[in-house]
C-alpha cells in the first residue's frame, strides 16, 4: 500500500465535514454539486470505459434494476395493459432502457439536453420506444396522477432540494404507485468511498472533483422523513455495496487508475449488489398514499426480501440475483 498516492486531486488533505440538523436538507446553497459533467461528457454515456458512466452502466444499474424487477414482480401496478413509469433525472437512459425491455411505458426526463440526445440514439439503436422529455426534477412539466410508477435514480444527491424533488414525483404519480430511488448515505464510509476514493485521490480517482458534494449525501432516516412528509409510505432499504472485502476494492480501483483493468472488469471484481449495509449508499422503494386514507402495506418475506412471483414483468427475469455479477451469486451461494 505504501507505493499509493493518497494526495487529494483537489489540493485538499482533508474535507471540512459539516453538521446537518435533520430538515435542513432543502435548505442548502445552490449549485452546491458540479453537475456540468452531465452536458460537457454527454456523449460518453455508452461508451465502453468511459469513467464517469461506466461505473453506473457496469455495475451500479445492473445490481439495482434486479432489486426493483422483484419490488415490482411482487406488487404489480393495477390495471390492463403496460403501465407508465417516468424516470426522473434519466440520464442517459440506464435506468429507462431497463424498465422498457421489461415492458413499460417509459418517459425519461433530465435537465441536460446532450444526454437526452444520447439516450434517445441508444434507444433508436435498441429499437426502444422511450419519450425523452428535457424538463427539472423541481418541476416536473405533467399533470397530477399521470403515472403508474416512477423512478430517481443518482439525482437525489445531486441537487439541492431533494424534498422538493420527491413533492413533485408524488403530485404526478397515481395513488398506490411505486417510488424507485437510490442515493449516497451521509457517513465516514460514505466520505472516504465517494469523496476520497471515487473522486480526491490520485491512486484511484475516476470522476472530476465536485461531482459529488459530502453535505447533499442523504441519510435513510432523513429520506424517510421527507417520503412521510410528501404522502409516501416507504418500503424496504437496502445497501448496494461491493461483495469484496475493502483492501481488493481498493486494490482494485488502484489498477484501473493505472489503465491496468477496464471498468467492466472493475465492476466484475467489485461484485455490487444489494446488502444490509446501508452505510455507503442505498436503494429502496415507496408506495404513494391514497388521499382518501387507504393505507398501503409494504410486501416482504420474513427474511427482507420481496418476493418475486413470475407474471407480466418476467421478461426482466425472477432472480433476485440476475443483476450480479457470477462472482457475487457464487458467493451468495455459499453463504446461503
Amino acid at each position: 500500500m505504501s507505493g499509493l498516492d493518497f494526495t487529494t486531486v483537489d489540493g485538499r488533505a482533508k474535507a471540512k465535514s459539516r453538521n446537518r440538523k435533520a430538515g435542513t436538507i432543502a435548505t442548502m446553497t445552490r449549485n452546491s454539486v458540479d453537475n456540468s459533467l452531465y452536458r460537457n461528457r454527454a456523449g460518453s454515456w455508452w461508451d465502453e470505459d468511459d469513467g464517469a458512466f461506466s461505473t453506473i452502466r457496469h455495475f451500479i444499474n445492473p445490481a439495482r434494476s434486479a432489486w426493483f424487477r422483484r419490488i415490482l414482480e411482487a406488487r404489480p401496478p393495477a390495471g390492463q395493459g403496460a403501465p407508465t413509469l417516468l424516470d426522473v433525472g434519466c440520464g442517459g437512459g440506464y435506468l429507462s432502457e431497463e424498465f422498457a425491455r421489461s415492458g413499460c411505458r417509459v418517459t425519461g426526463l433530465d435537465a441536460a439536453p446532450e444526454s437526452l440526445a444520447a439516450a434517445r440514439r441508444h434507444a433508436a439503436a435498441s429499437k426502444l420506444a422511450i419519450d425523452y422529455v428535457t424538463g427539472r426534477a423541481e418541476r416536473l412539466p405533467f399533470p397530477p396522477a399521470s403515472f403508474d410508477l416512477a423512478a430517481c435514480c443518482d439525482v437525489l444527491e445531486h441537487v439541492d432540494g431533494p424534498d422538493a424533488v420527491i413533492a413533485e414525483i408524488a403530485r404526478v404519480l397515481r395513488p398506490g404507485g411505486l417510488f424507485f430511488f437510490d442515493t449516497i448515505n451521509r457517513t465516514l464510509r460514505s466520505h472516504i468511498a465517494v469523496i476520497g476514493a471515487m473522486q480526491r485521490w490520485r491512486a484511484t480517482a475516476f470522476v472530476p472533483p465536485g461531482t459529488h458534494a459530502y453535505r447533499n449525501f442523504i441519510k435513510p432516516r432523513e429520506l424517510k422523513r421527507m417520503l412521510a412528509r410528501n404522502h409516501f409510505l416507504p418500503g424496504e432499504m437496502r445497501g448496494l455495496s461491493p461483495h469484496c472485502h475493502p483492501l481488493w476494492a481498493l486494490l482494485a480501483l488502484h489498477r484501473r487508475a493505472r489503465g491496468k483493468i477496464s471498468f467492466q472488469e472493475l465492476g466484475r471484481r467489485l461484485a455490487f449488489g444489494p446488502s444490509r449495509d446501508l452505510s455507503i449508499s442505498y436503494i429502496g422503494y415507496a408506495i404513494r398514499r391514497d388521499p382518501a386514507g387507504a393505507r398501503p402495506t409494504p410486501s416482504t418475506s420474513p427474511a427482507g426480501t420481496p418476493p418475486s412471483p413470475r407474471g407480466r414483468f418476467a421478461r426482466w427475469g425472477s432472480s433476485g440475483d440476475a443483476g450480479l455479477p457470477a462472482a457475487a451469486r457464487r458467493r451468495r451461494g455459499r453463504r446461503t
